[in-house]
């Protein structure tokens, strides 16, 4: 079954300090975004849309800026999205360095995203070879949650609850306590059945004891 999916506005800002072969980085970078494979945990290898890759900067050096907004399908079960700064040559596009942005920096600790809240990020660069190579700033926003296989949209009131319940820490002390409550009840309720099951049989036995 197709995977639900939020829909991310990603502005990505800048970088800083990139360098190829131990030299500052002259011209012509541009950055790309992929999702993470929540089974392989690690980036998928497919092909991405223009959409999800920025503007050339031809003048930028070693420290880029773009300021351009994408909009990024990101699938409920992927843990993040991975930024790729790239620079386009003769020979082709290479990589110059990656960083991961994790969906819980911008979902929170319940994992459910506040809608519309704008997530100011920086992350670490690091070059095929693992090695540190600059920083990478952008911004993101959950703007909607879909549904692929019905095609079905969280409402407007619902996303103004989602946002009521996440930002007002006293409802997210109200939920955890539901929570333990419930695990509560439940527990309770299995050992009630339990007790009228040991009842039963114990009935059982001292009627089998009494008859012989």
């Amino acid at each position: 079954m197709p995977d639900a999916f939020h829909t991310l506005e990603v502005t990505v800002i800048s970088a800083e300090d990139l360098t190829a072969n131990d030299r500052p980085v002259k011209n012509k970078a541009f950055a790309s975004l992929r999702t993470q494979d929540r089974a392989a945990g690690s980036e998928s290898l497919r092909s991405f849309p223009k959409s999800y890759s920025t503007r050339i900067d031809e003048h930028g050096g070693k420290s880029p800026s773009w300021n351009e907004k994408l909009t990024v399908k990101l699938p409920t079960s992927s843990p993040g999205v991975v930024v790729d700064v790239l620079r386009k040559g003769s020979s082709g596009d290479k990589i110059v360095g990656t960083a991961t942005i994790p969906k819980s920096d911008f979902t929170g600790e319940y994992s459910v995203p506040v809608p519309n809240h704008l997530h100011f990020l920086s992350y670490r660069l690091r070059d095929p070879r693992g090695v540190k190579n600059g920083i990478i700033n952008v911004a993101v926003r959950v703007t909607s949650l879909y549904s692929s296989p019905s095609g079905l949209r969280i409402s407007r009131a619902a996303w103004s609850m989602i946002n009521c319940i996440t930002l007002n820490s006293t409802s997210r002390v109200v939920l955890a306590s539901c929570r333990n409550a419930f695990t509560m009840i439940a527990n309770l309720s299995l050992y009630a059945v339990a007790m009228v099951i040991f009842s039963a049989i114990t009935a059982m036995n001292v009627a089998d004891i009494e008859n012989q």
